[in-house]
């Protein structure tokens, strides 16, 4: 009877420093879950930024491409605008030296000329547009392509660093809590 005493005396005294040290342990046990969601809330911010750098550089690629289009045109109108002034030139040069006779043979050979330039420029215009819509094309979808497999791999680091933590922490805090 003195022994169990004797032992319930010594549990009796141990309870405070065990209640210290299981504090302690959630303290420490608090601490690793702050700073867990600490690397969490900073590796949101990361993958959030390279969002955003990465918008912005496909914005970038899509104005330089909307810009080369519209000089393609402009380049286009003004080719387009020298052949007829110069066909309209040749047109006066060539009224002025021939009769009506050789004026019309003349006329159908330049209108045929510039009808036949005005269509290869047109075609080359036509072709040079589509390809580089074709070019820039292929760029944005792989800057998509790289985008989104970066934001995959980003959540899979995410989910790599969190989970292992998270299931490295939960039985040591069960086991505390049923003590």
């Amino acid at each position: 009877m003195v022994l169990i005493k004797e032992e319930n005396q010594e549990l009796h005294n141990e309870i405070p420093r065990l209640i210290q040290i299981h504090n302690d342990n959630v303290s420490r046990k608090k601490e690793v879950i702050n700073a867990l969601h600490q690397e969490i809330k900073a590796l949101r911010e990361l993958y959030r930024d390279a969002m955003i750098a990465n918008t912005n550089r496909i914005d970038n690629l899509i104005s330089i491409h909307d810009d080369t289009v519209v000089k393609f045109e402009c380049e286009f109108h003004d080719r387009v605008s020298m052949l007829q002034l110069q066909y309209r030139k040749e047109f006066e040069l060539i009224d002025l030296q021939y009769s009506k006779e050789t004026i019309r043979h003349t006329i159908q050979t330049q209108t045929a000329k510039a009808n036949s330039q005005t269509s290869t420029l047109r075609r080359d215009h036509s072709r040079e547009l589509v390809e580089i819509q074709r070019q820039n094309t292929d760029i944005i979808n792989n800057m998509r392509s790289m985008m989104e497999s970066k934001r995959e791999d980003l959540e899979e680091q995410v989910e790599n660093i969190v989970k292992p933590s998270l299931l490295r922490l939960l039985p040591e805090l069960v086991v505390h809590t049923i003590n």
